[in-house]
């Protein structure tokens, strides 16, 4: 047999073989319609009813395991809870030592209420829950969820910072203070506060005006120097903080938490995530490239120099 119909004959063979093994493991059983996944994650009525508010909040939902959450709760909302196989740890610390805690609190009042509006003073007591702008509570999927009246919002003034030594004082203190009016602080960002008391006045306020993922932007007023809480993970690896578009300092509150001092006046605050590392291994990934380049370029010119000498 001619060498040319050997070849052809045993690659349609060989591509027999494969086939019929491979579709055991890869077929139409394999794959779905988009119309049939998106049928997955069709929002609940309580879910319908949250999504109609479009300011920035978070959401807890009690009627599955909050911490171990595979349902669509993240694909709609902001959520607290939610599940991930390698959390922060600083994050997982405050779950096991205060956010559990306030759960079991709103747990407790749900089982001995007779209304839902029974259950609206037991978020006097929820903090952690409060400092963590949880909005809105989902007990049944069918039912309308519970609205947190004393939710703290994306950001605010505190009157008091309450220094401590390390981070075990700075976690158990936590759960004694109202994080409305007080920040529990660590003593190694003590040089970015000047004063024990930074009252706040009627009028003065400070918002989230816009979110991306790896940019948000808030707007404040102040009559004088304050210090502001924001509802957001403190991750200085990453985020890097501007005031009218100066680099400025931010410190860690409640244990989790944003916040920094902010002078008097009118001003725009923004969070950027911009990791060094990141902008770092670019730069060495391009230079690295163009050396490529280079070489795999020079390299057969040098070939033919080198053959004209010979």
């Amino acid at each position: 047999m001619r060498k040319e119909y050997s070849i052809l004959i045993l690659g349609f063979l060989i591509l027999i073989d494969l086939w019929s093994v491979d579709k055991r493991y890869l077929n139409a059983d394999q794959f779905e319609r988009p119309s049939a996944i998106q049928k997955s994650f069709s929002p609940s009525p309580a879910d319908e009813i949250i999504l109609k508010d479009n300011s920035y909040h978070r959401v807890l939902n009690l009627a599955v395991s909050p911490f171990n959450d595979n349902t669509p709760t993240s694909y709609f909302h902001k959520s607290v809870g939610g599940y991930h196989g390698a959390k922060l740890k600083r994050y997982q610390e405050l779950i096991d030592s205060s956010i559990l805690k306030n759960i079991n609190l709103l747990i407790t009042a749900a089982n001995g209420s007779e209304s839902t509006a029974d259950l609206l003073p037991v978020f006097k007591s929820t903090s952690v829950l409060n400092m963590l702008n949880t909005k809105y509570v989902i007990y049944n999927p069918d039912a309308p969820p519970l609205v947190n009246p004393n939710s703290l919002g994306n950001a605010w003034f505190v009157e008091k910072p309450v220094l401590v030594e390390n981070a075990n004082e700075e976690i158990t203190t936590l759960n004694t203070i109202d994080p409305a009016r007080e920040a529990v602080v660590d003593k190694i960002f003590k040089d970015q506060i000047s004063k024990t008391s930074y009252p706040v006045e009627e009028g003065e306020t400070i918002e989230l005006v816009s979110y991306q993922p790896n940019e948000l932007v808030y707007k404040y007023s102040a009559r004088s120097e304050k210090i502001a809480v924001l509802s957001e993970i403190y991750y200085p690896a990453g985020w890097k903080c501007f005031i009218d578009n100066k680099e400025s300092p931010y410190f860690r509150a409640n244990y989790v938490l944003r916040a920094m001092a902010v002078q008097a006046g009118d001003h725009e605050i923004r969070f950027v995530f911009a990791p060094d590392s990141y902008f770092i291994g670019n730069k060495i990934s391009l230079i690295s490239s163009i050396i490529m380049i280079l070489l795999l370029v020079s390299f057969p010119v040098l070939m033919h120099i080198n053959k004209k000498k010979e």
